[in-house]
């Protein structure tokens, strides 16, 4: 059985991996898992219905902490990108923007008449996970 070499994270960083180092990937999985975990443990804290309004407060900021550290991470990881991965991600967001925009506002249209059953913006999130990877897959079939 052949054994897979480790992944040297000094030589990703110097060479230019694209989005960066390894310990910067895991640090986002991480920080994801962390975040969605914060995001249950609030939702059922606020769901037994605390009379403390403090324990709401905080109950409902909870996951905050964690998506700012993600945010970060993943600005960290964007700004080490060469130009024709910023260039593809920009593309992939702007088309994901467009297309999320469109799809709401036209459900906003045919739940006021009646059409379909009223949604928050819960709606939007599932939208964006589907949109963006369709639309980076078209930006790099562009640059291809």
């Amino acid at each position: 059985m052949e054994q897979v070499p480790a992944i040297d994270d000094r030589a990703c960083r110097s060479s230019g991996c694209a989005g960066g180092s390894v310990r910067s990937a895991l640090t986002t999985l991480g920080l994801s898992f962390l975040a969605g975990g914060l995001i249950v443990a609030s939702s059922l804290i606020i769901k037994q219905k605390p009379s403390s309004e403090l324990v709401k407060v905080l109950a409902a900021a909870m996951p905050i902490p964690a998506f700012i550290a993600m945010f970060w991470v993943l600005v960290r990881a964007t700004r080490r990108l060469d130009e024709l991965l910023i260039r593809m991600q920009l593309e992939a967001l702007a088309a994901t923007v467009i297309a999320v925009s469109t799809i709401v506002v036209a459900y906003g249209q045919f739940e006021r008449i009646a059409y379909l059953p009223p949604a928050g913006l819960w709606l939007a999130w599932p939208i964006i996970a589907f949109t963006y990877p369709v639309c980076y897959l078209f930006a790099i079939r562009r640059y291809k």
